[in-house]
């Protein structure tokens, strides 16, 4: 059963009248989207390879640099 329509998830990934790399509390970047919130926890959707990832972290004051997990996954997966 659907509970968001597609016409919202396709407003939720397009570019905010504030920032062309935010939609509604999602970053938008070349070829996916992606929620991230403290110290590195983090949900990636790469739409055109069907893949998402989800990555849990323990939050640190240092957190760490958004992407590095992911693009490893990325690299991997293809």
């Amino acid at each position: 059963q659907r509970i968001v329509s597609e016409e919202y998830i396709k407003q939720a990934i397009s570019a905010s009248k504030a920032s062309s790399e935010y939609g509604y509390l999602l970053w938008l970047f070349e070829g996916g989207y992606a929620a991230r919130g403290f110290g590195g926890q983090e949900i990636n959707v790469y739409a055109e390879k069907k893949l998402i990832t989800v990555i849990q972290a323990t939050p640190t004051s240092s957190s760490k640099l958004y992407g590095d997990v992911s693009k490893e996954i990325l690299k991997a997966s293809i």
